[in-house]
């Protein structure tokens, strides 16, 4: 098995969330080797549902693609 790319992770946590919990609200994902981002993963928490909206990006920086899905009561998702 050979790998192409490396990839670091980075974490924005709320620590102070009204649930009570930590939360992570962002997610950065980079190139490890050249430190460019290549997509986020942002989180959004309400009373009654959570949201996830991802974007990829191209070596230029540019949004190449965007998803955000809707997560209600039961974990069922819906496309936005």
């Amino acid at each position: 098995m050979s790998w192409d790319t490396r990839t670091l992770t980075e974490f924005l946590v709320d620590h102070q969330n009204h649930t009570g919990y930590q939360q992570v609200v962002r997610e950065t994902h980079y190139d490890a080797d050249s430190g460019l981002v290549t997509k986020t993963v942002d989180y959004s928490f309400g009373h009654d549902e959570i949201t996830q909206t991802t974007r990829e990006y191209d070596a230029q920086g540019n949004v190449t693609s965007e998803e955000t899905l809707v997560f209600g009561h039961d974990g069922v998702w819906s496309k936005n």
